[in-house]
This record gives C-alpha cells, sequence and structure tokens, in this order.
C-alpha cells in the first residue's frame, strides 16, 4: 500500500561546503519533517559534494 507522505518544512541548518568552482562557502540547508512519521532530514546534497 502506497503512503502519501507530506513533508513539512522545518527550518535551516548552515554547513559549511567546499565547492570546487567557488571554494568555501557557507550555506544554509533546508531541513524538512515528515508529517506522517515525524522524522527530520536535510536537501539531499549529493548532487553538489562529493
Amino acid at each position: 500500500m502506497f503512503i502519501k507522505k507530506k513533508l513539512l518544512k522545518n527550518g535551516f541548518t548552515t554547513r559549511k561546503l567546499i565547492l570546487l568552482n567557488k571554494g568555501k562557502e557557507t550555506c544554509k540547508i533546508q531541513r524538512y519533517e515528515c508529517e506522517h512519521c515525524g522524522k527530520t532530514f536535510n536537501t539531499d546534497l549529493t548532487g553538489l559534494v562529493d
């Protein structure tokens, strides 16, 4: 059975990233909370950071 999950924005976290084209950069990462189970997680950064 498929459960439709609703995500709520839950603030930001600040992270210091090293980007190849910009060097060191402080970024705000959006946090989310699953309305169904209550778990929180950050935006996936695997496409930006290795």
